[in-house]
């Protein structure tokens, strides 16, 4: 399931032109594995060093990284 929340954070991104670091929200339902898109945050939130800690990536450094050099940086959880 983590994949495929990947998957369509990122086509979202691409959708509305958005490249850099930040946040897409989804409530996700356990019973029937389905999720539903809450919303996209253009920065950091106070919460991010807990996905920090899950994802072992630095955020704010991913985040430069993009604006400087154009990369893009897609996070994996598992």
């Amino acid at each position: 399931m983590e994949v495929v929340v990947l998957q369509a954070a990122v086509q979202l991104a691409r959708m509305v032109g958005y490249v850099s670091a930040g946040t897409l929200e989804y409530l996700y339902n356990e019973d029937d594995e389905t999720f539903h898109f809450l919303e996209l945050n253009p920065r950091l939130q106070v919460e991010h060093p807990c996905t920090e800690m899950v994802a072992d990536v630095n955020l704010p450094a991913a985040q430069l990284q993009v604006r400087l050099f154009g990369l893009i940086v897609l996070l994996t959880i598992g």
